[in-house]
């Protein structure tokens, strides 16, 4: 029987002055990820990933770079059902409420977090320097 993957769309939010938003995950073990959403047929995923991230954060002024990378993840990695995701940069001039989440500047200061997922420190490595690296990930 084939499992349908769900669809989630994830915003790698980048501010010129601040680094890299990451969010306090899950406050209890420390891990920090990034602000996304699970996509539905019909639906704008653009659209959905301002609403999240606006959401979360109360910025208005998100511009959509690029899709930086997109992956098949089994069950319970992302979700409790297998997920296709797509990590989308993005990138704003404000700074929000900065509340549940955090800007890194730095892959030291990164090095230093739990994050979620090892793709995370790849993915924050490629919008701080401005490039994509498919071979990285």
């Amino acid at each position: 029987m084939m499992q349908l993957h769900r669809i989630y769309v994830i915003g790698v939010v980048t501010n010129p002055e601040k680094g890299v938003m990451i969010f306090n995950d899950q406050i209890a073990n420390g891990s920090f990820t990034f602000c996304g959403c699970e996509v539905h047929p019909g639906e704008d995923w653009r659209n959905q990933l301002f609403l999240a991230i606006k959401q979360k954060t109360w910025l208005e002024d998100i511009q959509f770079e690029q899709i930086l990378w997109a992956q098949s993840f089994p069950a319970h990695v992302i979700a409790k059902d297998p997920t296709f995701t797509f990590f989308v940069h993005v990138n704003t001039v404000k700074k929000g409420h900065e509340h549940g989440y955090r800007w890194v500047k730095s892959l030291e200061e990164m090095n230093q977090l739990a994050l979620f997922h090892p793709l995370a420190l790849s993915l924050c490595e490629d919008v701080l320097k401005k490039r994509v690296s498919l071979s990285s990930k």
